[in-house]
């Protein structure tokens, strides 16, 4: 067998240099235009695919958000059209290559491309950027709804999550923390050549992540509560009434709500005392989302904590 030939530095700097090339704006503009015409069987997997390559090529972080930016109304369109479990034969509902829905693919390459975005802009080098500064607001704005989509699909189509799903939403909520980057954010002039925008209002990291987790919480403690207005309507503010403590100071509390962030899971009721801390929070809802979901109050931090 012949041995496979190792490409040199100015083959791999010409294939840097081609993929780079493909993902220059003019360049995916006109990609996304021909599309248009192609039906979804054909322009879907044409979509899933140049996602993919999106995320796996290496662009200044500036042109992949405002590649991204392009993608969104193509592929928001997309999941529109796309037949729902519920009703669609599972041949073409389902992929077969990772057991998700093209749906769920599809929003888990967005995701990705979208963290790949927040990563890039989020270094060093980009600190005091005015325009990195407000495409790293678009993206995180984006993620967080992108996310949102991912999640209430598990729930409102009962079907499982695809793998990864709330560990990287536990991982966003990390590196904002010790990024110093969990201020409120506000449409930017980035927003304007976005013809979706995902919120044209005031984002709160924290809200937005304890917004999902209450989703998460929800599913579980009450199935089919999620369908029910009074959460829709209320969600926002139940998230911002709810807090995330640090467990040190809630040891001996009995029956807590406990968010791991080491694990690719949504926050879940832990009975009885707790008795040792653990990587993560407690999850203290607001007492509104607990009588929503038939559980009464929290034993909050009335439990024995020896001095």
């Amino acid at each position: 067998m012949a041995d496979r030939k190792t490409p040199t530095p100015l083959e791999r700097n010409l294939a840097r240099a081609e993929a780079q090339a493909e993902f220059e704006v003019r360049s995916v503009a006109a990609w996304l235009k021909d599309l248009r015409g192609q039906g979804l069987g054909l322009a879907l997997p044409a979509l899933i695919l140049k996602l993919d390559a999106l995320s796996k090529t290496d662009l200044h972080a500036l042109q992949r958000a405002e590649v991204l930016r392009l993608f969104k109304r193509p592929v928001l369109r997309a999941l529109a059209s796309l037949p729902k479990p519920i009703v669609a034969a599972s041949v073409v509902a389902k992929s077969a290559a990772c057991g998700v829905t093209l749906e769920q693919r599809l929003l888990l390459v967005m995701e990705s491309n979208f963290r790949h975005a927040l990563h890039d802009l989020a270094k060093v080098e980009h600190s005091g950027d005015a325009a990195c500064d407000d495409a790293r607001s678009w993206v995180i704005r984006n993620l967080f709804h992108f996310t949102e989509r991912q999640i209430r699909y598990g729930i409102d189509w009962k079907v499982t999550w695809p793998p990864g799903t709330w560990q990287a939403l536990h991982d966003l909520h990390i590196l904002l923390s010790t990024r110093e980057m969990l201020q409120v954010l506000v449409p930017t002039p980035f927003d304007a050549g976005d013809p979706d925008l995902a919120d044209e209002h005031r984002l709160d990291p924290t809200t937005a992540y304890k917004r999902l987790l209450l989703l998460g919480l929800a599913s579980q403690l009450k199935p089919g509560c999620c369908d029910d207005p009074a959460l829709a309507e209320r969600l926002e503010e139940w998230a911002a009434e709810s807090r995330l403590d640090e467990p040190e100071g809630r040891v001996w509390d009995v029956g807590v709500y406990v968010v791991e962030v080491a694990k690719d899971a949504p926050p879940k009721f832990r009975p009885g005392v707790l008795e040792d801390s653990f990587h993560g929070w407690v999850l203290e809802p607001a007492q509104g989302f607990l009588d929503l979901v038939g559980r009464g109050r929290t034993s909050g931090p009335s439990g024995f904590h020896p001095v």
